[in-house]
C-alpha cells in the first residue's frame, strides 16, 4: 500500500501529462538504457497471434480470402 500511495503522490506531483511511460523493475538490469529499450521494444512490437489468426492474415494478404459479398455464388 505505502508504494501505490507514494506512486500516485509522485504522479500528482509532477502531473500526469509529464510522465510519458510507466516502467516496473525487478532487478537493477532492468532500470538501465538497454533495459528501457527492451521495454519499449516490447510495448512497440506486434500482439501474438493464434495459429488460426496467423492464416487468416496469410489469406488476407494474398488476396485469397473467403469471399461472403453478394456477388459470391454457391455451387450446387
Amino acid at each position: 500500500m505505502l508504494y501505490a500511495s507514494t506512486k500516485a503522490t509522485l504522479k500528482q506531483e509532477f502531473g500526469s501529462a509529464h510522465i510519458k511511460d510507466e516502467m516496473h523493475a525487478t532487478s537493477k538490469d532492468e532500470v538501465c538504457l538497454k533495459g528501457y529499450k527492451a521495454h519499449v521494444s516490447g510495448i512497440n512490437a506486434p500482439a501474438p497471434l493464434t495459429d488460426r489468426e496467423e492464416a487468416l492474415k496469410e489469406l488476407q494478404q494474398s488476396g485469397q480470402g473467403p469471399n461472403y459479398g453478394t456477388d459470391s455464388r454457391q455451387s450446387t
